[in-house]
């Protein structure tokens, strides 16, 4: 995550961008998604607003030197569709003709390579919608540089969501007849929440599922190593708690979950030798039996050796370790052997 100011960050264009698309994501989906030719045109208008603020991103040379490599090349194609529908507009392959106040299409010979279309007023409606839903989605690439604004405009839209499947899983226990609890009529009763048809419910929640499972994955983990998933592990690997198994073939065996355990401690008993945990460095007084046959003195230096042994027989034994220490330990050495 992206903390401080982002070198393409533009301030008040990024938060405006975001705002409009959030208020567009909600807006559609509660205004039966769409799927209504009275509210076509509202989210047309509104949608205009996203063009215009793709055309200022693109237009401001400071502004356009922040936009990623390779990004204004998502423009290209949709001009090439509205040139191409712009073409078609201008060849209709029907002509319409009223009789009797009844509308008839009656169909114009057309060159097979001429664009054409059927009729030019629903053609040219219907890419103006398509441009401002287009444009509204491309400003996040274009002007928005945060990835912080990016996953508050996915949160925003997954509550949304989860709001929508509420109000629809409702709407569906009290058996109303139609949108809005019966408010709104639909031409048939396979409607769900404030979407005309049910399966564009399913394609929407498809999407907002995705972004939900986007946004889990990214608050679980966190950014080093924590999260909210984090802490649950620590709490459930702290209790003591062991689960038991039984098989009619067998005997109850209990067995400790490896999500289910205590914290290790040191032993309080240990089995065998038990050796010290500092090694001494001189070894106890009038105690020469602590020496093992395995690990023989050092090697007594000349100087301690020039002494006769019979000055060294002379001293009673008991002060013979602390006079000649090196002396001793070869004498018993010998001894042994």
């Amino acid at each position: 995550m992206n903390q401080g100011p982002h070198p393409r960050s533009t301030g008040g264009l990024e938060s405006a961008v975001a705002a409009h698309l959030a208020v567009f994501i909600v807006g559609v989906s509660w205004a039966f998604g769409g799927n209504a030719d009275w509210v076509r045109t509202p989210i047309s208008i509104w949608g205009s607003l996203g063009i215009l603020l793709a055309l200022a991103s693109m237009a401001d040379r400071r502004l356009r030197d922040r936009i990623p490599a390779g990004t204004l090349r998502w423009v290209w194609p949709v001009v090439a569709l509205n040139g191409i529908v712009a073409a078609s507009c201008l060849t209709p392959g029907f002509r319409q003709l009223v009789f009797r106040g009844e509308a008839f299409l009656l169909p114009v010979r057309v060159d097979w390579w001429n664009p054409s279309t059927t009729r030019v007023g629903v053609t040219l409606r219907a890419l103006w919608l398509f441009d401002g839903i287009y444009f509204s989605c491309l400003n996040l690439a274009l002007s928005v540089g945060r990835r912080r604004i990016i996953r508050i405009l996915l949160a925003a839209a997954v509550g949304n969501a989860l709001a929508l499947s509420v109000f629809g899983t409702v709407q569906k226990l009290v058996g109303a007849t139609g949108i809005y609890f019966g408010s709104v009529r639909t031409p048939h009763e396979f409607f769900f929440a404030s979407f005309v048809y049910d399966n564009h419910w399913g394609a929407f929640v498809i999407l907002m599922f995705g972004a939900c499972i986007g946004l889990t994955l990214r608050y679980a983990t966190g950014g080093r190593g924590a999260g909210f998933f984090h802490d649950l592990r620590r709490a459930f690997s702290s209790l003591p708690v062991t689960s038991s198994v039984s098989s009619r073939f067998s005997a109850s065996i209990v067995m400790a979950s490896p999500f289910f355990t205590s914290a290790s401690a040191p032993p309080r008993c240990a089995s065998g030798e038990i050796w010290p945990t500092t090694k001494p460095c001189v070894p106890p007084e009038k105690r020469p039996s602590v020496m093992r046959a395995t690990s023989p003195p050092a090697p007594c230096r000349k100087r301690n050796t020039d002494r006769p042994l019979r000055e060294l027989r002379s001293i009673p034994r008991s002060d013979q370790a602390e006079t000649f220490p090196c002396t001793f330990s070869c004498e018993i050495s010998l001894g042994h052997k």
